[in-house]
């Protein structure tokens, strides 16, 4: 949100980076459900809020980050599982040849 933290918050705040700066200021204020968007009066444009869906513009999305999570967890859990099988076979294989003594 800009204001220095991760909180969540429903009371406005002040964010400084937003003051006005050799003569621009916020004139245009717009937003989403989870995002908003400032227009100064010299044209910069600023964007805050959820990124799931690259609403912020900044090139990447909070729902790339978690695709990619849950790919790395899948792949994961699939080792696992392999390995899990592969451990069952070499049991099951010393179990029908037990080792001679």
């Amino acid at each position: 949100m800009g204001i220095g933290n991760k909180f969540n918050s429903s009371t406005p705040a002040r964010i400084k980076e937003l003051d006005p700066y050799d003569g621009d200021h916020i004139v245009q204020i717009d937003g989403g459900e989870h995002h908003s968007i400032a227009l100064t009066k010299m044209g910069a444009v600023y964007c805050w809020g959820r990124n799931d869906e690259g609403q912020v513009g900044l090139g990447d999305t909070y729902g790339d980050w978690r695709k990619k999570k849950a790919k790395e967890e899948m792949e994961r859990l699939e080792r696992e599982e392999q390995e899990k099988a592969a451990q069952e076979a070499k049991a099951a294989a010393e179990a029908l040849n037990p080792p001679e003594q």
